[in-house]
């Protein structure tokens, strides 16, 4: 059998000067010593090698998937792979909005009044489609969303205590997780998240109390940054036993650049070396609404931000250890598959959360309705155009990254504009963020 080496492959040397290297189809990654690490580059390059010492790297390399029988068209792996997640019936994945109203008025946010929340003929409706489908598929996976959704706390818990019941009767894992400002995530609050499956949680703090209580003031409470952190400091010190993780999410911009590294600094204090803490970092984006038009001047751009992301990883935290839980994709949304939906609190389903309050593209957006019997009145017309729209670009099916992307990673940009470009993520920090947030001792070690 003839080989050749997979397009999959992401090498990188870590601080060490050992190297990493990831299969991104597998997702599966490997330590090379830097006693090996010749040898192996060496190999890569068509280098002479001692015969016995070739036969066992190639067999290692066969083996984890580096090396491959040269007729295998690896592009088509990665087409059945996306056609089994965007058009098989795996996980059902729900995002709830039980509440479009917020406590908070932040700088850059596209939301806006009026308010309402979710009656209970609309709750009803979700636990009677969850109870008479969930047996169509593997697992479900519920987002919660707002608004902030923890203004209707009583609803997200009383939807999650009957989940939980349903699917432990049918024997179908399931998780949630959920976007919140953390105001309301007070001890008796989150026992009853966490007891119920709430496991994955993304806080913002936009810095230090001086500039998060400037981005992200609460309407009455002037100190809303001493408020989350007490509420975080008491969750960590209550809850060290139980599976959760909080990741804080720090969205930067030329507001708070400046005292970035003195805020590391004080959630290493905090929160370092707790396994439930990490950090997930972001730009401060063009979302659409009125506000973004006052603070665009202050937008950063991605470009140039190692050294921030530097700073979190040398001081021990995670990066960017959010809710992604799929050992393929990372990064294909939600709206992009058959079984991905929104239920916002008046029963109209949608297939992007981030475009809810967008009068102009509402009419693509809104694909039917969640009925009182459980059942989903959707109009598949516009359904179809949010799903399958896998690139076609020949760079695409040649890049390492394209298991992990898989062509689309933002189904609304290609509606939009018709083109689909590569995330930055992948672009421009994905080998930084491999390198610098995978601990060896969590890898298996390649030798021969």
């Amino acid at each position: 059998m003839e080989l050749k080496k997979t397009n999959f492959i992401c090498m990188v040397e870590n601080k060490d000067k050992n190297l990493l290297l990831e299969n991104t189809l597998s997702g599966k990654k490997y330590l090379i010593k830097e006693d090996k690490k010749d040898e192996l580059l060496d190999y890569w390059n068509g280098k002479a090698i001692e015969k016995n010492k070739k036969i066992k790297i190639e067999e290692k390399l066969y083996e984890k998937g580096f090396l491959i029988n040269k007729e295998i068209k690896e592009n088509k792996i990665v087409e059945m792979l996306f056609n089994q997640d965007v058009y098989g019936k795996k996980d059902l994945e729900l995002t709830i909005i039980p509440t479009n109203a917020c406590n908070f008025d932040c700088v850059y946010c596209y939301q806006k009044e009026p308010y309402f929340f979710m009656n209970e003929i609309t709750k009803n409706s979700i636990l009677t489609f969850i109870e008479k489908h969930i047996k169509e598929y593997s697992g479900l996976k519920i987002a919660w969303f707002g608004g902030e959704p923890l203004l209707a706390k009583e609803i997200i818990v009383e939807i999650m205590s009957r989940v939980r019941e349903i699917c432990l009767k049918n024997k179908k894992p399931f998780y949630s997780n959920i976007t919140t400002n953390g105001y309301e995530l007070d001890i008796k609050t989150f026992e009853k998240l966490v007891k119920n499956h709430v496991r994955y949680y993304q806080i913002t703090l936009d810095g230090q109390k001086e500039i998060h209580n400037i981005q992200r003031p609460h309407k009455t409470n002037n100190d809303s940054f001493e408020k989350i952190v007490n509420n975080l400091k008491n969750i960590r010190d209550s809850f060290k036993s139980y599976n959760y993780k909080i990741g804080i999410r720090i969205n930067l911009s030329l507001k708070n650049v400046k005292t970035f590294f003195e805020f590391i600094d004080f959630l290493k204090e905090e929160f370092g070396g707790d396994k439930h803490f990490h950090i997930i970092f972001e730009v401060v984006r063009d979302w659409g609404g009125e506000k973004i038009e006052l603070v665009k001047k202050d937008l950063l751009k991605f470009e140039n931000i190692n050294k921030y992301m530097d700073y979190i990883t040398q001081n021990g935290f995670k990066l960017n250890d959010g809710f992604q839980q799929n050992g393929t994709s990372i990064a294909l949304c939600q709206a992009s598959k058959v079984n991905g939906y929104v239920i916002n609190h008046d029963g109209m389903l949608y297939k992007c959360a981030m475009i809810l309050e967008n009068e102009k593209l509402k009419k693509i957006n809104t694909i039917g309705r969640i009925t009182e019997k459980g059942e989903m009145k959707i109009d598949y017309t516009k359904m179809l155009t949010w799903i399958g729209k896998i690139s076609k670009k020949d760079e695409c099916e040649t890049c390492k990254f394209y298991p992990k992307c898989m062509g689309i990673t933002c189904p609304l940009s290609v509606i939009l504009s018709g083109n689909n470009d590569c995330p930055e993520t992948f672009e421009k920090n994905y080998e930084y963020i491999l390198k610098n947030n995978t601990l060896e001792k969590d890898i298996e070690e390649l030798v021969w």
